[in-house]
């Protein structure tokens, strides 16, 4: 973790690893804590803005919004400006993670980019990246798409992956095929995160 004198930073970067063979997506590494801390909102009402006008993928990310909301436990909502979290597609996302970023990158394909900055105890923003271009060339289905949108908008409310659950939708690997659902155990960390007080 980056930390500056006023804020610290961290760039949560689900980055993938392309076989060819098999169509397997394997994120390799993200970064959601602070010491011993995990960062997430202050309150579990949030608003989310959409920077797309891509009809497809603001259906999945309203379908995502839709899934997280019916956890009873955090509460998006929609707006046309000022969102707290902002989502949008990016064709090419960066090969290579900036040396202030706290990230490795393995393999050549990034499916989706998470950033978010905190004032050191809450979460203050966050810009989610979608790469529809190469969700598209690979191949993947519609709900494949958006297990990587509801991954990514785990990662905005402070989810970090969950290696021992391949039914988690923060499970680190995906497939272009992918069927994965919001899961139990991302209900209950997501309720229990939000039951904890702020970092500090």
């Amino acid at each position: 973790m980056h930390k500056s004198h006023s804020i610290k930073k961290l760039l949560l970067t689900v980055i993938v690893l392309i076989l060819a063979n098999f169509g397997v997506v394997i994120p390799i590494h993200a970064d959601t804590t602070n010491d011993n801390c995990n960062f997430h909102w202050h309150t579990p009402s949030v608003y989310v803005q959409s920077k797309t006008s891509s009809k497809g993928y603001n259906k999945l990310f309203d379908q995502a919004i839709r899934k997280y909301n019916q956890t009873n436990t955090i509460t998006l909502v929609k707006t046309t400006s000022a969102g707290q979290i902002t989502f949008s597609l990016k064709h090419i996302l960066p090969k290579s993670p900036a040396a202030t970023d706290n990230a490795k990158l393995l393999g050549d394909t990034i499916l989706g980019n998470t950033h978010w900055e905190s004032d050191g105890t809450q979460l203050t923003s966050c810009q989610i990246q979608i790469n529809n271009r190469d969700l598209n060339q690979y191949g993947y289905t519609r709900q494949a798409k958006l297990h990587v949108i509801e991954h990514e908008l785990g990662h905005a409310l402070g989810l970090s992956h969950n290696s021992n659950d391949p039914k988690s939708i923060m499970y680190p690997v995906t497939k272009w095929n992918s069927k994965a659902k919001l899961a139990r155990n991302d209900i209950n960390n997501l309720k229990q995160l939000y039951s904890q007080p702020i970092c500090g």
